[in-house]
């Protein structure tokens, strides 16, 4: 598998399920301290479980990478190291990730002060009858686990801990909310996803 910036791009997927009309977002790794520019283009993306992120290097000199701040990935290459400087994917380089639910926030290792941004996945949520299914990463997603949490009384309450499946059906009632992360290690995780939700 497998300070942010003002305005969110939303990446949409049409119908119900998870892999069903997943997308690819682009973004654009840009700039370099010569000319300026750096920054990645959006900075801010909500995402949908299943949609696919890809980065290409916009500049023409520059190694950048895509790292996640708790390790969870490292998108790297072996261009442009240097005795200051890390490598990384070159100039017009592609390097690309499918997203499970989580907050995302990355950087990049060779200009890790001006080049920051986040991924924000909500989990799937449906409404079947008196049920909802709830689906936090898409099906054959392996090496990850899940920590969910459900809002009951006013507060998250974890409902799956470490768990590897990548969706559950819940009784429903109401309105129902739910928010999860993902980690493959315990010092290698995202942050707890906005809150997918869903109302009878």
């Amino acid at each position: 598998m497998k300070g942010f910036g003002i305005a969110a791009v939303v990446v949409s997927a049409l119908g119900c399920c998870a892999s069903a009309g997943a997308t690819t977002v682009d973004v654009g790794a840009n700039g370099n301290a010569f000319t300026g520019g750096l920054a990645f283009a959006p900075a801010d993306i909500t995402a949908q479980v299943g949609d696919t992120v890809r980065w290409r290097n916009n500049d023409v000199l520059v190694p950048h990478t895509v790292t996640q701040v708790h390790n969870l990935f490292r998108l790297t290459g072996d261009y442009g190291q240097t005795p200051l400087n890390p490598p990384g994917f070159g100039p017009g380089d592609t390097r690309e990730r499918v997203f499970e639910a989580g907050t995302f926030h990355y950087y990049c290792e060779v200009h890790p002060e001006q080049m920051r941004a986040v991924i924000a996945v909500p989990p799937t949520v449906e409404s079947v009858g008196h049920r909802v299914r709830v689906t936090w990463a898409p099906s054959g997603t392996t090496g990850e686990v899940f920590d969910v949490k459900r809002r009951v009384h006013g507060r998250y309450e974890l409902v799956r801990k470490r768990t590897t499946a990548t969706g559950a059906t819940f009784r429903g009632g109401g309105a129902f909310k739910v928010r999860a992360r993902s980690a493959s290690d315990p010092n290698a995780f995202s942050d707890y996803s906005p809150p997918g939700h869903a109302r009878e």
